[in-house]
């Protein structure tokens, strides 16, 4: 049973009204806010949270070094896009994905049980379902609410390095903790996510690993 990883999501300011991706401008927002004649340049605000991912993994040992490392992994991406001005929208994005790896691993030695190895793979990932909810205000009224159901059609792929340490429980189950670096490529998707806009992320793992 997999563990779950650390990553740091991303924040910046634009100088527009950008609600679902920095492409697209929210025409009814410069319309209503038109006859307000304020000096200030529209912004949004957009934050992609620190995504969060469970999964499971196992491996099979191709020798007493190499073992090959599959499993099943679920993660969530969240992001919102706040606009200012009197008009002003507040939209948020969540995105689940299923994902499925695959790596090759090494042992580096082996001290009183522990395990120390290092391994590199790919993983590719599908968009199985996402949310996308506008709150829209006057001032701090609220006056309107619109959500819909989203989905990235595109698959994700992704490639990772990762080093750690492991420690058999049973003879079938181990505890792992690992450090670990990913790159996603861009799939050409329009719908914008933290891995759109940081493809490479450091991140931390610790769990449980089936092996046999």
């Amino acid at each position: 049973m997999g563990g779950g990883s650390v990553t740091a999501g991303t924040s910046n300011s634009l100088n527009t009204y950008a609600l679902k991706n920095t492409s697209l401008t929210d025409q009814e927002l410069l319309f209503l806010n038109a006859a307000n004649f304020e000096s200030s340049l529209p912004r949004t605000n957009v934050k992609h949270k620190t995504p969060v991912s469970v999964g499971m993994s196992i491996s099979y040992s191709l020798n007493n070094r190499f073992a090959l490392v599959t499993g099943l992994n679920y993660s969530l991406l969240s992001s919102s896009w706040e606009t200012t001005a009197s008009y002003h929208n507040k939209t948020s994005q969540k995105l689940h994905f299923i994902g499925i790896p695959l790596s090759l691993s090494y042992k580096i030695a082996e001290w009183n049980r522990f395990q120390v190895y290092a391994a590199a793979g790919i993983m590719t990932e599908v968009n199985v379902a996402g949310k996308l909810v506008t709150n829209k205000y006057m001032h701090k009224e609220l006056y309107g609410k619109e959500s819909e159901h989203i989905r990235m059609k595109e698959w994700l792929w992704s490639v990772n390095a990762r080093a750690g340490v492991s420690y058999p429980l049973l003879r079938f189950l181990s505890l792992y903790a690992e450090v670990g670096a990913n790159y996603y490529f861009d799939n050409g998707s329009t719908i914008e996510t933290v891995r759109s806009e940081k493809p490479f992320n450091v991140n931390l793992q610790a769990g449980f690993r089936f092996g046999f």
